[in-house]
């Protein structure tokens, strides 16, 4: 799994970043830290500024600083105006109290310092340092995986309200998480579901020849195998939903699907179907919010309104009444 830290870049810091000169060598010290460190302090002005999400972060780790700088001034004072007399079994633990108080104090006062000054910078530099670009990080990617066996899809099921997903026909998905969807139904969640339209003999060919339905056949048999998988899952999905409980909508896109997609509250998984005619896993690439997420949730919103709802049937909308 490849992990980043969210940098909230905007467009107009990106002229700052680009010319700003990171690689200035260095000769102070051989360590890249270190030396990230110390351009840190020369270029601190020309970096992008956090995020929202990260200025929050940041807040927590300032206020557990303080609190831990707290702790130790409370410790050193207590040992300090402790009982002068006793027993060495008693002075040994005022002796370590001031120990630890002093100790606290130095570390809650050098967090809030960095905190204060170099921590955003720092990362940034770390960021530039290992080759990661900030459109990297805005993108919001946080692990490309090589099979859906590596995604989470129950931990993100069980964390989200709402789901809509494109799929070319989604049984083999729907197989392996049927009961953590029906789950999720239950718990008062939304599906909504794209499959291609099983009428339409252009989308239905057009599949038919990715997933090398035919089998040496007629194209047309490999469009209908395609229209029988289609209407399986929308059976499949009904099916979850035969107690009615939580929202669930399918709808035929008139478009053919070249990628499947799940979008979930917080988090993004696409996954591209293969060109190849033999069978080859496809990457997962999971996302959480960010420019992609954005995107495919428009582009989403966008399908929306060009499918046909399919499930539950659209209410009819009544006949005009006659003039008298």
């Amino acid at each position: 799994m490849m992990c980043v830290h969210k940098q909230g870049g905007i467009p107009h810091h990106q002229n700052r970043v680009r010319n700003c000169n990171l690689t200035t060598p260095l000769t102070l010290s051989a360590n890249p830290i270190v030396s990230a460190w110390l351009e840190c302090v020369l270029h601190r002005s020309e970096l992008p500024q956090p995020a929202m999400k990260d200025k929050v972060r940041e807040f927590k780790a300032l206020k557990f600083s303080v609190w831990l700088g707290i702790a130790g001034a409370v410790l050193i004072c207590a040992s300090v105006f402790g009982p002068v007399g006793g027993d060495t079994g008693h002075l040994v633990w005022w002796e370590l109290c001031r120990e630890f108080g002093i100790t606290a104090l130095l570390a809650g006062g050098i967090a809030i310092f960095f905190e204060l000054n170099m921590k955003s910078e720092f990362l940034a530099l770390i960021q530039q340092r290992t080759g990661m670009s900030l459109s990297v990080v805005e993108s919001g990617i946080v692990a490309a995986l090589k099979t859906s066996e590596k995604v989470e899809f129950d931990k993100f099921l069980q964390e989200s309200h709402g789901l809509s997903v494109v799929f070319a026909y989604g049984t083999t998905w729907l197989s392996f998480h049927d009961e953590e969807v029906s789950q999720f139904l239950n718990r008062g969640g939304t599906l909504i579901v794209y499959l291609p339209d099983p009428s339409s003999t252009v989308l239905l060919s057009e599949l038919a020849v990715r997933f090398n339905k035919s089998n040496g056949d007629s194209a047309e048999s490999g469009a209908q195998l395609i229209a029988q998988e289609i209407l399986e899952a929308q059976r499949a999905f009904i099916d979850l939903h035969q107690n009615g409980i939580g929202t669930l909508q399918i709808y035929h896109m008139p478009v053919t699907p070249t990628y499947t997609i799940y979008l979930f509250d917080q988090r993004l998984v696409f996954n591209s179907y293969r060109h190849r005619p033999t069978f080859a896993h496809s990457p997962y690439l999971v996302f959480e919010r960010g420019w992609v997420f954005d995107f495919y949730t428009t582009d989403l919103d966008r399908l929306r309104d060009r499918s046909k709802q399919v499930y539950p049937q659209p209410a009819a909308l009544p006949a005009p009444s006659s003039p008298e």
